[in-house]
Formats: structure tokens, C-alpha cells, sequence
């Protein structure tokens, strides 16, 4: 008498947890390679981002630069005129009106000179004595940039006659800030007969690299404290915005890291420009940067579910193929076990 097999549901079958165990090898397989190359693609498509954003801040660097450089220019075109040494010397309440009738000249001059490299600026020289020029129409009550009140007259002083970057000075009574590059003027025997300050408005600076802002990025040129010199956000200049300190450790010897910034990741890019002393920074949301490869991503999981199509048709092949000798041999095993020895078990054979 032939005993039936106790029957096993379908997915306790060797066919069944065969299957299954291919299709989690292959889920897990196609799963990591997916995930890799993605991981891979998109640190190589933000490296490539970072190096291109950071030619553009070498780009703002070098006109940065050349603003402080011509800035600087025009200071020592003043110090090194012979006529401005005499005249601020003999400047005195009574010549007040010649220095300034002179000033007015000398500014004229270099100012159609330096429109040509697209450079507006104004002057304002304040004698040791209180006597003061602005070379710009000024209120009854204007201070003349008094340095003597001001957080940067240590630096001035000592400074010895040398150009001091003042990275952005709040001229509220004529509504600018102004990058300003301030000197002490000094007598022959070093004694302080005034100050001169050459100023341009900061928005100057800005229109300058303006058209090379990208969709919802901020640009930050900043001083070697840390103060912001320019930015499109203009609410911040002249604010010591940065530390610079805890930015060197974080970036290393990287000109980019990714890092949250107000709540949300975003690619943070620098280039420190070492003949201004300039750096310029750079953050973009990741999620814009990232924007143009969303597509690949959608490419990677459309690949990735059709390998696993495929792979589960092929779990389904290999477990046929390997559960049917293993149920045949189940079947003639118990066949013997009841009795019944006429068994004749043939295994295929493997190809070489």
C-alpha cells in the first residue's frame, strides 16, 4: 500500500525557501551595488561642483583684490604727492579753504583717472588739530570718520603711517559702507598730523562679482579676522561673521566641506587669496546642488528594481532546477524507509 507524503504548505517547500534565499542574495547584492554607485556618482558630482565653484571665488578673489589694490594706489598717490605733504603741514583754520580747494582738485584728477578701471571713491582727511575735508557733500555733523573713536585707532596708530584695512565702515551719514583703507599721516620726525582714509562703497565690490552668484547661494569675502568685507547679504558687512580658527579645522587641507548651515546641509566652498589676505566663502543648499542628478537617482532605483525583476525570475529557474532532484530523492528516500527497495535513483550529471 503507497503512503501519501504528508503534505507541506507551498512556502515550506525547498523549492519555496530556495527561492527566497536567492531573492534576498540578490536583493542584497543589487541593493549594495546601487547604493555604491550612487554614493559614488554623487561625492564625485559634488567634488566636481565644489572645483568649479571654487575657480569662481578665485575669480572674486582676484577682483577683490584688485579693488583693494587700487584703493591702496590711491592712497599712496595722495601720501607721496609733494604738495599734500606741504599742504597738510601748513593746514591751519586760516588755509582751510585752500587745502580744501586743493584736495578738491587732486580728487578730480585721480578720480577720471581711476574711472577708468571702474573705481568711484571719496576721501576724507581729518588734521591731528579737528580741521576736516570730505571730498563728498557731508551734514553740518559729520565726524570725519573721527579715528580717535573708533575700534581700529589701535591699529592705526600703531600701524606707524602704514595702510590699515578697515574692512567695512558704516558711514551713516552719507548711507554707505565703505571699505576703507585709513593711514595716519605723519610729519617728518613722526609726529601725527592727521588721517586720511580713501573709501568706495562696498556694493562697488559686489557688483563686480554679482553676475557669478548662483540660484539661492550666498558669497562672503572676509578679512583674515573673520569680518565681512562684502556679501550679497548686505546686513552682515562689516560684522566679524566668521572664526576663522574653527573654519581652518574644519575644512583641513580641503577648499570644501558639507556641513549644516542654518538648519539644512549645504556645500560650503572657500579660497583664501594670500596677496590680499582676503578669503572668499561660498554656501549653496546640497539639495540645489544636488538637482541635477535627481534624475540619475530615479535612473539607479528604475535599474536597480529591474535587476531584481530579472533576479527573481532567475531565483525562480535556479529553485526549480535544484528543488525538483531534492524532492524526487525526499520521495524515493521514503519510499525505502516503507519498503519498498526497487528505488532507482538517478542524479544528472554536472557538466564539466
Amino acid at each position: 500500500m503507497i503512503r501519501r507524503l504528508p503534505w507541506k504548505p507551498e512556502w515550506k517547500s525547498i523549492r519555496a525557501r530556495t527561492m527566497v534565499m536567492l531573492l534576498c542574495v540578490n536583493a542584497v547584492i543589487i541593493l549594495l551595488l546601487s547604493l555604491g554607485a550612487f554614493r559614488f556618482y554623487r561625492q564625485s558630482f559634488v567634488d566636481e561642483i565644489a572645483s568649479a565653484r571654487s575657480d569662481v571665488l578665485r575669480q572674486i578673489a582676484e577682483r577683490a583684490r584688485q579693488f583693494k589694490t587700487n584703493i591702496y594706489t590711491l592712497s599712496n598717490l595722495y601720501c607721496n604727492d609733494n604738495q599734500f605733504s606741504e599742504a597738510v603741514s601748513e593746514l591751519t583754520p586760516a588755509t582751510e579753504g585752500e587745502f580744501a580747494l586743493y584736495m578738491d582738485q587732486l580728487t578730480g584728477q585721480l578720480q577720471v583717472s581711476f574711472h577708468q578701471v571702474n573705481l568711484d571713491f571719496y576721501v576724507v582727511y581729518l588734521s591731528e588739530n579737528g580741521i576736516g575735508y570730505c571730498s563728498v557733500p557731508t551734514p553740518e555733523d559729520y565726524d570725519y570718520m573721527n579715528p580717535k573713536i573708533k575700534i581700529w585707532y589701535r591699529d592705526l596708530y600703531q600701524a606707524g603711517g602704514a595702510i590699515v584695512d578697515v574692512a567695512s565702515y558704516r558711514d551713516r551719514a552719507l548711507g554707505i559702507n565703505a571699505y576703507s583703507a585709513a593711514r595716519t599721516v605723519r610729519s617728518s620726525d613722526g609726529e601725527i598730523q592727521g588721517y586720511l582714509m580713501i573709501n568706495a562703497d562696498e556694493r562697488q565690490l559686489y557688483q563686480m562679482y554679482a553676475d557669478v552668484i548662483s540660484a539661492q547661494s550666498n558669497i562672503y569675502v572676509a578679512d583674515s579676522e573673520g569680518k565681512i568685507v562684502s556679501s550679497n547679504k548686505d546686513s552682515i558687512i562689516g560684522f566679524s561673521y566668521f572664526n576663522m580658527k574653527n573654519l581652518d579645522r574644519l575644512f583641513g587641507d580641503k577648499n570644501h566641506i558639507i556641513t549644516k548651515i542654518s538648519g539644512r546641509e549645504a556645500l560650503f566652498t572657500r579660497y583664501y587669496d594670500p596677496e590680499s589676505g582676503f578669503t572668499v566663502f561660498e554656501e549653496i543648499p546640497l539639495n540645489v546642488v544636488l538637482q541635477p542628478i535627481e534624475r540619475i537617482r530615479l535612473v539607479v532605483l528604475a535599474l536597480a528594481l529591474l535587476a531584481l525583476a530579472g533576479g527573481t525570475v532567475m531565483a525562480w529557474l535556479f529553485s526549480r532546477r535544484i528543488a525538483a532532484p531534492l524532492r524526487k530523492l525526499c520521495q524515493d528516500a521514503r519510499q525505502v524507509e516503507e519498503g519498498d527497495l526497487n528505488q532507482n535513483t538517478v542524479f544528472p550529471r554536472s557538466t564539466p
